[in-house]
């Protein structure tokens, strides 16, 4: 909803726009404080198993696996994003509007 939101942002609404983005990070935030809190319970049969340390191992190629999709997937998103905007012939502004339309869009 945040997103869409976003996607109202003008040269007269930027400033709420901005409020807005700080709810977004904060929940961007919390959301992964969440799925980091979920990381021990995906390896505890193989700590069980195998011991600490392949449980640890284990842990950090699902961390880095995580972490790479995910960077993967917001330059993939940049890519589209700037795409379109280009091809629409927006400028910065709208190009944004676009961007968090298109997000909003997906998520829901």
């Amino acid at each position: 909803v945040v997103t869409l939101a976003q996607a109202c942002v003008s040269h007269d609404t930027w400033f709420f726009v901005t409020c807005l983005q700080v709810v977004s990070i904060c929940a961007y935030t919390f959301h992964n404080l969440a799925q980091l809190a979920y990381l021990p319970e995906l390896t505890a049969n193989l700590e069980q198993k195998e011991g600490v340390e392949a449980a640890d191992k284990e842990r950090n190629v699902i961390n880095s696996q995580g972490t790479f999709w995910m960077f993967a997937t917001e330059v993939v998103t940049i890519i589209v994003v700037y795409g379109v905007g280009t091809v629409v012939g927006a400028g910065n502004v709208d190009t944004a509007a676009i961007g968090q339309a298109m997000i909003g869009v997906f998520i829901l």
